[in-house]
């Protein structure tokens, strides 16, 4: 009995240690994010409960981004933080409200609000850990404006937490459920899917098709220069810059880094590298990113590509794509 009360004891301890622990590096976060904010004079935000990579939010998600929002306002006075009802209903009224996610590509739409910056977190398992990305997108330009990354190990009150998702409904409402297993495959007629063309600042880009042969997945691609003038065009490689800039795929939570990226006539096969291409205005240029040692598959759950160009200083764009099939 003795013994018992002490592992109890113990236990209530680590998880309390732990706790205080996330609380601290969510302070010194939240401090990170209001220099960043500061720098480029932006006064209001809204935080977007924090997501994993296929777009479910959890009882995890929902709790980090709470504790972010908290820290922000605890440590500053100079930004206003959009409240999450009124964030959600007017997505709601403007129908941009999908399953509770926001990324890139819709943040700008919604300047309606006021909103200069959206924070979005994304949550992966990483086995014993849990890494949350954590970005900074300007509303404005629908730039990746800034950014941080919180580890924390993943225990069992964790992962219960991250296992309980939250669904949502057309207003906006949310309520808990258990998660379900997401399919790895689906099949379908995938002739009429492809091109899929997407807008990330002054690029666009065109996912002209994805194939699996030999363990191998390749995405090509083509990037467009939108501007009037030469502009250089570039993509990372891999887990690049200590996780920032990933180009990847997963799969039910198991994560694919690109084992090789090319751009026109320029390639890079290591983890981390990158390439860049300048073209001319109004062209575009190929390119590939291929994915070694893939298990056989008929779909890919969530795509990220990270883009990046130069116009008056460096752009990065996240194009991420969700349940597209293989060819």
């Amino acid at each position: 009995m003795k013994k018992l009360t002490l592992y109890f004891i113990f236990l209530s301890f680590s998880i309390s240690l732990m706790s205080q622990n996330i609380n601290e590096n969510l302070s010194t976060i939240s401090k990170s994010i209001i220099d960043q904010l500061a720098a480029q004079n932006k006064k209001t935000i809204a935080i977007v409960d924090f997501s994993s990579p296929n777009g479910d939010i959890s009882e995890l998600g929902r709790s980090l981004s709470n504790k972010l929002r908290i820290n922000i306002a605890k440590n500053t006075q100079s930004v206003t933080i959009v409240n999450r009802s009124v964030l959600q209903n007017a997505l709601a009224e403007e129908q941009l409200f999908k399953d509770g996610v926001i990324n890139p590509e819709t943040a700008k739409k919604i300047k309606f609000i006021g909103v200069e910056v959206i924070i979005l977190g994304e949550i992966s398992d990483y086995g014993n850990n849990y890494s949350i990305e954590i970005q900074l997108i300007d509303t404005e330009r629908s730039d990746i404006v800034g950014g941080e990354i919180l580890e924390i190990p993943k225990t069992e009150s964790l992962r219960k937490l991250n296992d309980n998702v939250l669904t949502y409904g057309k207003s906006g409402s949310s309520k808990s459920g258990s998660r379900k297993p997401t399919k790895k495959t689906r099949q379908g007629d995938v002739s009429d899917f492809y091109p899929i063309e997407r807008e990330l600042g002054d690029i666009k880009v065109k996912i002209e098709g994805v194939k699996y042969s030999g363990n191998k997945v390749s995405v090509s691609y083509k990037a467009y220069n939108n501007t009037g003038k030469p502009m250089s065009i570039g993509l990372y490689c891999g887990n690049g810059n200590g996780g920032t800039y990933q180009t990847k795929i997963n799969n039910d939570g198991d994560i694919h880094f690109s084992s090789s990226i090319r751009i026109a006539n320029k390639s890079c096969a290591s983890s981390g590298c990158y390439q860049q291409e300048i073209i001319s205005s109004q062209s575009w240029i190929k390119g590939n990113v291929d994915f070694e040692n893939f298990p056989s598959i008929y779909a890919i759950e969530v795509l990220q590509i990270y883009f990046y160009y130069y116009n008056a200083g460096y752009k990065y764009q996240n194009l991420t794509l969700r349940d597209i099939p293989i060819e």
